[in-house]
Order: C-alpha cells, then structure tokens, then sequence
C-alpha cells in the first residue's frame, strides 16, 4: 500500500499563512479590546463604589452632628 501525501505549491502555504496570522492577529485584536471594555466596566463600578461609600459615610456624619446640635442625642 502506497502512502499519499498532499504537498501543496509554496505560494499557497504562504497565502493561507497570511491569511491564518490576518485572523488571528485581527482575533486577538477583538480581544484585547473586549479585555479593555471589561477593565473599564470593573473601574466603573469601582469608582461608583467608591463614591456611594464617601457620600454615605458623609451623610451619616453630617447626620450624626446635626443629631448632636439638635440635642436629639442627649
């Protein structure tokens, strides 16, 4: 029994080549910019964490002191 091989011309390894690393490099494009996207939904939500935690924590301060000049905690 005699083995085939398929030996395909130099030019259209080369062309597929290309084409292959074309997609791939436009696929890792896609996703180093999903990566981006998703790193700045995380900061955000980050930040807006941030923010409710010091306007909550200013709040009850701001709370507290109005609660001691009323005289509602003595």
């Amino acid at each position: 029994m005699k083995s085939f091989v398929l030996q395909m011309p130099d030019e259209k390894v080369n062309a597929f080549s290309a084409m292959f690393m074309k997609k791939s490099a436009a696929q890792n494009l896609v996703n180093a910019f999903g990566f981006l996207q998703w790193r700045i939904k995380q900061s955000v939500r980050d930040f807006q964490i941030f923010v409710l935690t010091v306007t909550m924590t200013t709040y009850m301060q701001l709370d507290f002191v109005g609660q001691r000049q009323t005289g509602l905690l003595d």
